[in-house]
């Protein structure tokens, strides 16, 4: 799974450590979700997320 953060020419450190913060939180409950929905996939597919900021 990968995380795609599209931040504008505003991203100052602080906001990537919040983005960082964030996908750590997240990626638990989405790859729960993913295995619970979804039994046939195999872990060769990958997942893309874009966030737009």
């Amino acid at each position: 799974m990968r995380f795609n953060w599209i931040l504008g020419d505003t991203a100052d450190e602080k906001l990537h450590r919040w983005c960082v913060d964030l996908e750590y939180q997240l990626r638990p409950k989405i790859v729960k979700f993913l295995i619970t929905n979804f039994e046939s996939l195999t872990l060769a597919q990958i997942f893309h997320i874009s966030i737009l900021m």
